[in-house]
This record gives structure tokens, sequence and C-alpha cells, in this order.
């Protein structure tokens, strides 16, 4: 078994989705930002932005975002670990989906099926 931000796997691995992490977006505590409420991922554009690096799920979902929306995000710093995001500003729904995996004949296991089970259980509650 293994957790997986991606399901770049090919057919012999079976993947669901376990849960999807919010993206923050860092900002100054004296930034006009602090006093939205939200903003949205134009917003994006208009900012130079301080990110994860570019192998992380976080940057790469980050960037389908803003591409999907039109939107070329100007990186001025990168953060190699999620510890460097101290400061958060929630609004845009963006979640980075992360999936339980394993090669597809471990699903024919009675121990992984229990295990598979409850996660699609914990997927139904939070999709409540």
């Amino acid at each position: 078994m293994a957790i997986l931000n991606s399901t770049d796997l090919d057919s012999r691995f079976y993947a669901v989705l376990n849960q999807a992490s919010h993206l923050c977006v860092l900002i100054r505590t004296n930034h006009p930002w602090v006093r939205h409420e939200s903003i949205h991922v134009n917003d994006l554009g208009r900012e130079p932005l301080r990110d994860r690096e570019s192998v992380s799920a976080s940057r790469q979902h980050l960037e389908q975002v803003t591409a999907s929306a039109g939107i070329t995000p100007r990186i001025l710093l990168e953060f190699n670990r999620r510890e460097g995001i101290k400061h958060a500003v929630t609004g845009t729904d963006l979640r980075v989906p992360q999936y339980v995996a394993c090669p597809a004949e471990y699903t024919q296991l009675k121990s992984v099926r229990a295990f598979l089970e409850i996660v699609h259980e914990m997927q139904n509650i939070s999709n409540r």
C-alpha cells in the first residue's frame, strides 16, 4: 500500500481517493488580502508568489488550476517543505487529491479489501 498525490499509475495498480487537502496562500500581515474573506484564483496572477517547489503535488495542482483560468503565476520563492507555510488565507477551495494505491492484484486480499472499504467509507463521510 502507498499514499500518493497522483493516479499516474499503469493498469497493474488500483487507486482510490483517500482525501483532498486544501491549498493555502501565504500573505504578509499587512497585505490587503488580510481584510478579504476569500480570494479568487484570478487574484493569484496579480501578485508575486512564494510557492512549493515545482515537483510538489501542491505546486502542480496550483499550476493546473491557474492555467485553466488563463493565469501564469509569478513565483519569486520556492519552499521545499509544507512547514514553510505559516500564514494562510482560505476561501478558494483548492484541494490536492491524495490516493491510496496498491498493485491491482492485492485488492483480492481480504485485509487489503477491508482497508479499502474503510477508505471508501471515510470518503463517503467526508463528501456529505
